[in-house]
């Protein structure tokens, strides 16, 4: 309805920040952060977010862990990257317990706990993560520490492949394209359906290779 005024826009915004506005200090983090509009500055986000996280805002807590897990704009500390990713998936954010869950069951930089990592990829599950759909219908298909159970692998697939994950989508065309005895039909037709929506959805590659294969 107005032009756009990046400075008059910070203005307001630290004005509520200053009074401890966790959204206004969460959006401030933002636009340090992204650098879409001013010049980016790392610091004035991490300073930003902090405030908001410290106030129990998820998404600033999932967004500091991910700085800190990248170390794209700073060095790398994967202690502080599961500390923020823990506050954050204490409070539901399905990203964030995935992340934290993805670290712990690979023992990326910290002390290996496949129990930790399930439990938290579990909880992301529960709160429609498609990421985590995916990772769970992998650990059901390769048998990765959990009993091996590929209607489970299918059902999470499935689940990841209505939100067009390409991976579920192509580990679906592979698990119909071959079948598996007393447990799934080999079925040429739900395969190639399969390759067809990755490719023509997400351009996957693999897909395209197990297509032409077929």
């Amino acid at each position: 309805y107005i032009t756009r005024d990046i400075n008059k826009s910070i203005y307001y915004y630290l004005l509520a920040a200053n009074q401890n506005h966790p959204n206004s200090q969460f959006n401030l983090g933002l636009i340090y952060e992204e650098g879409k509009y001013i010049a980016r500055n790392i610091d004035k986000a991490i300073h930003y977010y902090s405030l908001a996280a410290n106030q129990n805002h998820r998404s600033a807590q999932f967004i500091l862990g991910a700085i800190y897990y990248f170390g794209e704009y700073i060095t790398q500390d994967i202690n502080k990257a599961v500390k923020y990713f823990t506050l954050a998936a204490k409070q539901n954010l399905s990203k964030a317990q995935f992340f934290l869950g993805f670290i712990y069951y690979n023992g990326e930089k910290v002390r290996k706990n496949v129990n930790i990592g399930i439990y938290w990829i579990m909880e992301s599950v529960e709160n429609k993560n498609i990421d985590a759909f995916f990772f769970t219908g992998f650990l059901y298909h390769e048998g990765k520490n959990v009993e091996k159970d590929i209607k489970k692998s299918i059902h999470y697939y499935k689940e990841a492949s209505s939100f067009n994950n390409q991976y579920a989508k192509n580990n679906l065309g592979i698990l119909y394209k071959h079948g598996i005895d007393n447990v799934i039909e080999k079925n040429v037709a739900y395969a190639t359906i399969y390759f067809e929506e990755a490719i023509k959805q997400k351009n996957d590659r693999v897909s395209m290779y197990n297509l032409s294969h077929l």
